[in-house]
C-alpha cells in the first residue's frame, strides 16, 4: 500500500502542456472522470502533426499534400470502442480545420520555442485536415485485425480468414465438434472419463459453455496436456498448509477452547482447522492429490469464509476476548493461511483429470476446423496479434516503420494481453514510436472483459524503466464543487488503496470556471440532497426491522413523487433523470411506480433473461423439436425439471440408442414411437 498526495492543479496543467511537447519520452496519464481527456488526446494529435510530425516528413522531393499524408498515416490511436474511435476521428478533423482557419483548439499550448509561426501553423493544417480520412482510429480489436490482415501467414492463418464478432459462427462449431463426440460415444476410449464429469452434475451443454470458454480466452488445446497435479506440487502445497497451521496453532494455542456454545460459527471454524492440522498429518509421503482434496471433503463454505475474514482481523467480540493479547499474532497467521485454504479446498482432481482429458481433443478438433474455415474470434484477434508481435521482430519492424506516434485510450481496460502488445510495438527499439497512454484505475470496472490492474501497474513501471512517467489530469469540467465534494466524501473513505487490486482515491477539483458554482437550485432544491428512504411507524420512528420488500417500495414510491415533484415545479426535463440502481431485484416495483404517476422511462441493462434456466429449457425444447439432430438440446430437454432423466439414466438410454431414433423422429409416426417406447424400456432394464 502507498499513500501518495493528492495532484494539485498546477500538476494538472503541467501534464497538458506535456501532451502537446513531449514526443519522444513514453507518458501515461491518468486523467479522471470529466478532466478533458479526450480533448487532451485531441490537442497532442494537432500538435505532432502541424509541429514535429510535419518537419519529420517535409523534405523537397514531397509535396505538401504528400507531407500531409505521411504525418496523418504515421499517427495511430486506439480507443475502446468504436463510438469513441468515431469521435476521436471527428474531433482531430474539426480541430485541424478550425487551426487551418486561425482558431486555436481546446487546452492549445504547444511548444513556442519549436512551433512554426502561425501563416505555417495555418498552411499545414489546411493541408492535413484534407488528408484527415486517412488517420487511423479505431478499437484495439480493430488495430489487431489490421496486423494479422497483413500478416496471416505468419500468424498461422488462413490468407483470407473472416472474424467471427459475435463468435456465433464458432459457437456453433463448438456445438458441432461436441454433439460429434456425443454420438460417437458408446466406442470413446474416453466414455470413463465422460462418465465421471456426468457423475460430478456437468452435463453435455456445460461442457459446450466450458469449451466456448476456452477458445474464446485464447486457452489451446496444448495448454491442457500438462497434469498440474504433480507429485512435487503436492508436495508443496501439504509443506505450505502444514507450516501455515503449525503458525497458527502456535499463536492461538487453546484460547478458543473458551468460546461459548452459542458461538457456532467460531467453534466450526476452530474445529475446522483442528481437524486439518490432525488430518494433514495422516497423509502419505509424498502426499497423494486425492487425500488432499479428502481433507476438505466436509468443510463448508460458509465455514472457509469466516476463517478468511480472521484473516482480515475481523474478529468479532467474543473472539477478540479469547484471542487476547495474540488478536494480531492470529490475524497474521490466519491471513498466511486463508489463501492456502482458498486454492485447495475447491480442488476436485478427479473431475478435473476427467474434465481436461475430455476437453483437451475436443478443443484441438475445434483448433484445426476453425484454421481450415478460416475463422477468428473476437478475442482471437487479440490472442494472435500479441503472439506474432512477440514472436517476429520483422513484423515489429515493419510496424514500427509506419507509426511515428500511438496513443491508447482507456488503459485501465486493458488486460496482460493488450499490455504485451502494446510492450512489443512501443519499447522494441530505436525506431520505436513515441507511446501516450491515456486511463484512470479507479475506472477499471471491466474485470468480466479481463482488465486487469495489475498488468496495469506492471505497464506503467515498464514505462518507468523506458524514461517515461505517470502524470494526472484532475480538473473536473463537468461538475461544480458541492458533486465532487460529496463524491470525495462518500467514496474517498471506502475507496482504500491495495496494490494491484484497489487504486488510491484522487479527488477531482472543479475548474476555475465551475469554482463556488451551486450548480442544480431552486426553491429547497440542491445539487446534492440526502435522503432517509425509510418507512415510518405510528410514532414516526423507523420499525425495528423493516422487511427489504416494504423498504423497496417505499423507495421506490418515494423516488417517482420525487422526479415527478422536481419536473413538473422545476421543470427539469425527464431525459435529464438517470435512477442507478444496485441491483435489478427491486426495477420492477420502480417501474410500476413510474407508470402509476405517469412518468416516461427507458430501462438500460444486461440481457440475462435468456440464461435464466426455464428460458433455457424452453429453448432447447423448441430446438428439439425444429431439429431433432440437436443431441444438446436434447440432453438439456432430458434433464430438465419437465422431463427429469437422471443423469446416470442418460447413459443406458445412449447404448439402446435412443438419441439415434429420436434423431428420425419426423411427425407422428407411430412405429417410430412404439420404438423409441422400446428403447426406453429397454434402457430402464439394463
Amino acid at each position: 500500500m502507498t499513500d501518495r498526495r493528492a495532484p494539485t492543479v498546477a500538476e494538472d496543467v503541467e501534464t497538458r502542456r506535456l501532451a502537446q511537447r513531449e514526443f519522444n519520452r513514453p507518458i501515461v496519464v491518468e486523467a479522471g472522470a470529466g478532466t478533458g481527456k479526450t480533448a487532451l488526446l485531441v490537442a497532442r494529435v494537432v500538435a505532432w502533426c502541424v509541429g514535429p510530425g510535419w518537419a519529420i516528413h517535409e523534405d523537397r522531393t514531397r509535396t505538401p499534400e504528400e507531407v500531409a499524408r505521411k504525418v496523418v498515416e504515421g499517427v495511430v490511436a486506439v480507443t475502446f470502442t468504436e463510438a469513441a474511435s468515431a469521435e476521436m476521428a471527428r474531433k482531430i478533423g474539426e480541430a485541424l480545420t478550425a487551426l487551418a482557419l486561425g482558431s486555436e483548439p481546446i487546452g492549445w499550448m504547444p511548444d513556442p520555442g519549436s512551433a512554426p509561426d502561425a501563416n505555417e501553423v495555418e498552411r499545414r493544417a489546411a493541408f492535413l485536415s484534407d488528408e484527415v480520412h486517412r488517420l487511423s482510429v479505431g478499437t484495439i480489436h480493430s488495430f489487431c485485425q489490421r496486423l494479422l490482415s497483413s500478416h496471416p501467414l505468419e500468424a498461422g492463418l488462413h490468407p483470407r480468414f473472416a472474424v467471427d464478432a459475435e463468435e456465433e459462427a464458432v459457437s456453433a462449431l463448438v456445438v458441432e465438434v461436441v454433439e460429434e463426440a456425443l454420438r460417437t460415444l458408446d466406442q470413446s476410449p474416453l466414455r470413463p472419463e465422460w462418465e465421471v464429469i456426468a457423475a460430478a452434475g456437468v452435463d453435455p451443454p456445460e461442457i459446450a459453455v466450458t469449451l466456448q470458454y476456452l477458445v474464446s480466452n485464447g486457452i489451446r488445446s496444448i495448454d491442457l496436456e500438462a497434469d498440474p497435479f504433480t507429485v512435487d506440487r503436492a508436495r508443496r502445497e501439504a509443506t505450505d498448509l502444514r507450516e501455515a497451521l503449525s503458525e497458527y496453532v502456535g499463536t492461538v494455542g487453546d484460547r478458543f477452547d473458551h468460546l461459548s456454545a452459542s458461538a457456532t460459527q467460531s467453534i466450526r471454524a476452530r474445529d475446522t482447522l483442528e481437524e486439518l492440522a490432525v488430518g494433514l498429518e495422516g497423509l502419505g509421503s509424498p502426499p497423494d492429490w486425492s487425500e488432499l482434496a479428502a481433507l476438505f471433503g466436509g468443510v463448508r463454505p460458509a465455514t472457509l469464509k469466516r476463517i478468511s475474514e480472521w484473516g482480515t482481523g475481523a474478529f468479532n467480540s467474543t473472539e477478540t476476548k479469547c484471542l487476547g493479547d495474540a488478536l494480531a499474532g492470529a490475524a497474521a497467521a490466519v491471513a498466511r493461511l486463508a489463501p492456502i485454504l482458498g486454492r485447495l479446498a475447491p480442488l476436485r482432481p478427479v473431475e478435473f483429470t476427467a474434465a481436461r482429458r475430455v476437453l483437451a481433443p475436443l478443443l484441438a478438433e475445434v483448433e484445426r476446423r476453425k484454421t481450415a474455415r478460416g475463422l477468428v474470434g473476437f478475442n482471437d484477434l487479440l490472442f494472435r496479434a500479441s503472439a506474432l508481435v512477440e514472436n517476429s521482430s520483422s513484423v515489429v519492424r515493419e510496424l514500427c516503420a509506419q507509426i511515428d506516434q500511438l496513443l491508447v485510450d482507456e488503459f485501465q481496460d486493458t488486460d496482460a494481453v493488450q499490455c504485451r502488445l502494446v510492450e512489443a510495438i512501443a519499447f522494441s527499439g530505436e525506431a520505436a514510436p513515441g507511446l501516450f497512454v491515456v486511463g484512470d484505475p479507479k475506472q477499471s470496472i471491466y474485470a468480466w472483459r479481463n482488465a486487469d490492474l495489475a498488468a496495469y501497474s506492471r505497464f506503467v513501471a515498464t514505462v518507468r524503466e523506458h524514461g517515461g512517467d505517470r502524470h494526472p489530469l484532475v480538473q473536473n469540467f463537468r461538475s461544480v464543487e458541492p458533486i465532487l465534494d460529496e463524491v470525495a466524501e462518500v467514496v474517498g473513505e471506502v475507496m482504500i488503496e491495495a496494490v494491484d487490486v484497489q487504486p488510491p482515491f484522487v479527488p477531482l477539483i472543479a475548474t476555475a470556471g465551475l469554482a463556488g458554482a451551486a450548480g442544480f437550485a431552486s426553491g429547497q432544491r440542491s445539487a446534492v440532497e440526502r435522503w432517509v428512504a425509510w418507512p415510518r411507524g405510528d410514532d414516526g420512528a423507523p420499525p425495528a426491522a423493516a422487511r427489504s420488500g416494504a423498504t423497496s417500495s417505499f423507495e421506490a414510491e418515494a423516488v417517482a413523487a420525487d422526479i415527478r415533484e422536481v419536473a413538473s415545479r422545476h421543470g427539469v426535463r425527464w431525459g435529464d433523470f438517470a435512477v442507478l440502481l444496485r441491483a435489478t431485484t427491486a426495477q420492477e416495483e420502480l417501474l410500476e411506480a413510474f407508470r402509476r404517476h405517469g412518468i416516461p422511462y427507458e430501462v438500460a441493462r444486461e440481457k440475462e433473461f435468456y440464461r435464466q434456466r426455464e428460458v433455457v429449457e424452453a429453448a432447447a425444447l423448441m430446438r428439439t423439436v425444429v431439429d431433432p439432430t440437436d443431441t444438446l438440446a436434447l440432453l438439456t430437454v432430458l434433464r430438465s425439471d419437465v422431463v427429469g432423466v437422471p443423469d446416470a439414466a442418460l447413459a443406458p438410454l445412449w447404448d439402446a440408442g435412443f438419441a439415434n431414433l429420436m434423431s428420425r423422429l419426423d411427425g407422428p409416426d407411430q412405429a417410430a414411437r412404439t420404438e423409441i417406447g422400446e428403447c426406453v424400456a429397454k434402457a430402464g432394464s439394463a
